[in-house]
């Protein structure tokens, strides 16, 4: 069909000409008869270089939409929608509605209109991108440049839950959704990736946050691309793309906390941990223990000053090396050595080391545990010699008859030697005219022999008693005589048994003996440096008491004067700055009161005893009454266990530090309620104080023990972060046990349990 042929009605018609949606007049065969001018304003062209070019090449339609275009029947209207492509760039939906707009003439049968609905393509279901983007596993979002939510993908609806991520006017900004940094900070509106993006005008990069979802806490990995701002200077808003990486931030917590269970073992044990490759023999972690056993520091070792080896006993330290560098998989580390410190002393080590895999399956590092053997040791020698003499005891019962002896006394108490073998001169040194063996033992030992013999005479209990010999080729041994008695008549007794050599057992119990001696004087040395130290806290309190707390007391004296005599001299801020100085004298008084009493507590020896806590916690809160009556606190109390062992004054201590800091942290509150209760437990008795205060997250739990830790700003709460950690301190010196339940919002408790 020409030109000439179109039907003026509708290209006539005052809705064709005068409407703002862009619409077109086609044949049959889709070909451009008409465009009104709001189509020729889309495409800047001339209605001549529009009429009679195929709809096809005047849209470039993507490939979904152009089937749709070619599968429709000539002369019918397109159903849906049709993503295309304009020539001069943005992308477009073209929509055929069923009839004719409203106001312009309806065309012939073999003509019709395609009005197009213009939207330029920024929602995410409009891109071109938009499939790939519904099967990407990383969530997309996209916020206008109010910051409001457009549009999320279905991985982003996933992540969040979709009755979060589609409230209505869901904004980047907003203080409901809470967002965390990777140490649990909240991140504040303003630095979040959209915001920051969008504000900045620069993309946002691998930022980890922490979302609060429908599926619980979810951490993601976020990037943020500011849209591409117009000439005049608006913007479609930001698009963030994330990756959810719950998994690998859950695991990396995981493991911090392992790393930090394994140091907190490693560094308390007596034992040396460490680890280290054999590759290169560089220490990878060594144990504060390293430091007692080899006498050396530990950064020396790390900075590689110094080797563990180098303290080696010469004669041990090559087959120490032969089996620490010929580690494999299939042959672990192990190895008994001696260590000379750099003062001289010796001392024994057992030291195991078991291989840690790469991802290849060969040797990545050791791990392993060296432990001082030295007592264990001397033991074992002990122990090897003792068995060693009776065994050689046994041989010479067995096999040489000469240790044998009888031994007889008469009623007169003169001795002889009734039987004695040939050998008993080689053996001990005895001569064979021997009569009475009294006659040979060392002068030192005889009349505790005689006394022996006598006792064993009269009890009929076995002999057995030690004593020296002059050898004449040895010298002084020691020899130690077993018999049993037995009467023979008329008074005469006589000793059956045998005599064998113990000077080399004589010799390691000597040693033995002063090797104790040495650990006593050593814990003897220890001692008096405990005390020592104990004496330099009690001289250090006393400096803090008298020493500290007098300039303190001078300049709240002088403020005090200066307000008194010459507010009238001072402007507002002058009379601020004296305010600002007495608080702080005033906080710092009570700050050294604290420290004086955590002192008092560190250093106090308490004398545990039965008593009665509910008899005492009743006193103790009785004291408060009032003050919990002017302040408006509603108190209650569950007094039912009778028993406990604890200090008065350290129990006292613990309560009245809990009730102080329930009453603190309930101001403020409508409606102020603490609970005591003292109940009945397993192993004693359980004290809780709780209160309806702002409470805390369990994340801090350990915190709020340790001195000087605060959870709440000093304005909203005051004090000086010592209370909990006197509790603490007292109820362990009890050898009791404290701690806390709470979430934020809904107060906390404390619980002491005392032994029973």
């Amino acid at each position: 069909m020409s030109v000439s042929e179109v039907n003026p009605a509708p290209a006539a018609s005052a809705g064709w000409q005068f409407s703002p949606s862009p619409q077109l007049l086609l044949d049959d065969d889709d070909q451009v008869l008409a465009a009104n001018p709001a189509a020729l304003a889309l495409w800047g062209l001339a209605e001549r270089a529009v009429v009679g070019r195929p709809l096809a090449d005047l849209l470039q339609l993507q490939a979904d939409g152009l089937s749709k275009l070619q599968d429709r029947q000539p002369g019918t209207e397109p159903a849906g929608e049709l993503l295309v492509q304009l020539q001069i760039g943005p992308k477009f939906l073209a929509q055929a509605p069923p009839t004719a707009p409203e106001g312009q003439g309806k065309p012939p049968a073999h003509q019709h209109i395609v009005a197009l609905l213009v939207q330029p393509a920024t929602r995410l279901g409009d891109w071109a991108g938009s499939r790939m983007l519904d099967n990407l596993p990383a969530g997309v979002l996209r916020y206008d440049a109010s910051l409001e939510l457009v549009e999320a993908n279905p991985a982003a609806l996933a992540f969040f839950g979709r009755s979060q991520v589609q409230q209505a006017r869901h904004r980047a900004d907003d203080e409901v959704h809470l967002l965390l940094h990777e140490d649990g900070r909240p991140v504040p509106p303003s630095d979040r990736p959209a915001v920051r993006a969008l504000r900045t005008g620069q993309p946002v990069t691998g930022m980890t946050i922490g979302v609060h979802t429908a599926h619980g806490l979810r951490w993601a990995q976020a990037n943020a691309e500011p849209l591409p701002v117009r000439e005049d200077g608006s913007t479609d808003g930001v698009v963030v793309t994330f990756a959810d990486i719950t998994g690998r931030v859950e695991a990396m917590q995981a493991l911090r906390e392992s790393e930090s269970r394994f140091r907190l073992f490693a560094e308390a044990s007596q034992d040396v941990i460490w680890m280290s490759r054999p590759s290169d023999g560089r220490t990878l972690y060594v144990s504060p223990a390293f430091e007692r056993l080899w006498g050396l520091p530990v950064q020396a070792l790390y900075d590689q000053q110094v080797s563990w080896m180098d303290c080696i006993h010469p004669d041990d330290r090559q087959a120490v090396a032969d089996a620490y560098f010929g580690t494999t998989v299939e042959r672990p580390f192990e190895a008994e050595y001696r260590v000379v410190r750099p003062d001289g002393s010796m001392i024994w080590v057992r030291d195991r080391g078991k291989p840690v895999l790469d991802a290849l399956g060969g040797l990545s590092h050791l791990v392993g545990m060296a432990e001082d053997i030295t007592l264990a040791r001397a033991a074992k020698e002990a122990e090897h010699a003792r068995q060693q003499a009776e065994q050689q005891v046994a041989r010479l019962v067995a096999t040489a008859p000469g240790v044998l002896i009888s031994y007889r006394l008469d009623a007169n108490g003169r001795g002889s030697v009734h039987i004695a073998n040939p050998r008993i001169g080689s053996a001990y040194g005895i001569g064979q005219g021997l009569h009475d063996i009294r006659d040979v033992v060392h002068a030192a030992d005889r009349a505790r022999m005689r006394q022996a013999f006598t006792a064993s005479a009269q009890t009929m209990k076995a002999f057995r008693e030690e004593f020296r010999v002059q050898h004449p080729k040895y010298g002084e041994i020691w020899v130690e005589l077993h018999a049993m008695p037995v009467k023979v008549g008329d008074g005469v007794i006589e000793w059956h048994g045998f005599m064998h050599e113990i000077t080399s057992r004589k010799r390691v119990d000597d040693e033995i003996r002063r090797v104790n001696a040495e650990l006593e004087a050593r814990v003897a040395e220890r001692t008096a440096e405990l005390e020592a130290r104990h004496r330099e806290m009690e001289a250090f309190t006393y400096s803090v008491s008298h020493d500290l707390k007098a300039p303190l007391r001078g300049i709240d004296g002088y403020s005090r004067l200066l307000e008194a005599d010459h507010a009238s001299d001072l402007n507002a801020e002058g009379r601020s700055f004296i305010e600002t100085i007495r608080k702080a004298t005033v906080h710092m008084g009570r700050l050294i009161d604290d420290l004086l009493a955590y002192s008092r507590v560190e250093r106090s020896r308490p004398t545990l005893a039965p008593l009665n806590p509910s008899t005492h916690i009743q006193q103790w809160v009785a004291e408060r009454r009032r003050e919990l009556d002017e302040q408006g606190v509603t108190l209650s109390l569950t007094l039912e266990a009778q028993h406990a062992v604890a200090e008065r004054d350290g129990l006292g201590l613990v309560m009245r530090n809990l009730l102080d800091n329930a009453i603190k942290f309930t101001a403020g509150r409508e409606e102020r309620v603490i609970r005591v209760a003292c109940e009945v437990h397993e192993t004693g008795c359980r004290i809780t104080v709780s209160d309806n205060g702002p409470g805390f997250d369990m994340r801090y739990h350990d915190r709020i023990f340790e001195i000087f830790q605060r959870l709440h700003r000093a304005e909203d709460y005051p004090g000086t972060g010592v209370g909990l950690a006197i509790v603490r301190k007292a109820v362990e010196r009890m050898k009791g046990r404290v701690r806390a339940h709470s979430e934020p919002g809904q107060g906390a408790t404390f619980v002491v349990e005392l032994p029973g």
